[in-house]
């Protein structure tokens, strides 16, 4: 079912803010990229997050092992599929 309406003579009556819409998101766009600015602050501890930086060490090695893994599974895919 179809949400589009249409006037009369079929043409969409949304067609004329379309293009407005479209010009507006690509000016805010452009806008937005130079306009946005990311500030970091330290922050001095006497005791760093441990659990915290083993979480990160985790994590990476998890994604290093998959990453592994997925290369061994392609690896033996295209082994057994040069076979056949």
């Amino acid at each position: 079912m179809s949400t589009t309406h249409n006037d009369e003579n079929g043409a969409s009556k949304n067609a004329p803010y379309r293009a407005d819409r479209r010009a507006a998101r690509r000016s805010g766009l452009k806008r937005a990229r130079h306009s946005r600015q990311i500030i970091v602050h330290s922050e001095r501890r006497e005791q760093p997050d441990v659990r915290k930086i083993a979480r990160a060490i985790i994590a990476m090695a998890m994604a290093d092992a998959e990453r592994e893994a997925q290369a061994e599974r392609h690896a033996r895919q295209d082994v057994e599929g040069s076979d056949e």
